[in-house]
């Protein structure tokens, strides 16, 4: 990734490089989506504290969503104020997108899902729904899609129309 980034970015200020190259390496790697990922697999077949769960689904998934929407903020020259908003926005629609997901793992067809139901039950992983159960999750996946959208605030509704859009589906989403 960093010398795709390197060979494909000659037209970006070499300062906003070293922004996105710092984000990269940070979001990646061991306290990113390697972490997330490597907690989470260890954390099969144990029942894991919500602050543990918290963090597989921040850095596993979030990291994942938040990375591109921060480097497109950074090279939109976005101000601080509406930098902070675009990655709080991210982080929670990673947030619903594991939440969902984890609902899905119940509720989901096989068919849609690409994966069976009721995987993550079998392998004993902790998720929303083994936590708080089915409605509460729903509850909380509302909620966070709802911040979500907020967090857009400071920006003119058509500027972030897409995004608004894109919390909605996620919320929604079948598969």
């Amino acid at each position: 990734s960093f010398s795709l980034i390197a060979d494909e970015s000659k037209e970006v200020a070499p300062e906003k490089l070293v922004k996105i190259i710092g984000k990269v390496s940070r979001y990646a790697g061991v306290n990113g989506m390697i972490g997330g990922q490597m907690i989470d697999i260890e954390s099969e077949k144990k029942q894991v504290s919500f602050e543990v769960l918290k963090y597989i689904h921040t850095n596993k998934t979030g990291k994942l969503i938040k990375l591109p929407v921060e480097i497109g903020a950074i090279l939109c020259d976005a101000t601080e104020k509406e930098y902070q908003a675009l990655s709080r926005y991210s982080e929670l629609i990673g947030l619903a997108f594991q939440i969902k997901d984890d609902i899905l793992d119940i509720e989901g067809d096989f068919e849609k899902i690409g994966k069976p139901v009721g995987s993550d039950l079998e392998l004993q992983k902790t998720t929303y729904p083994s936590i708080f159960g089915i409605e509460k999750s729903k509850l909380i996946l509302e909620e966070t899609i709802l911040e979500a959208k907020k967090s857009l605030e400071v920006f003119s509704s058509e500027k972030v129309e897409v995004f608004i859009k894109l919390a909605e589906y996620i919320g929604n989403r079948e598969s």
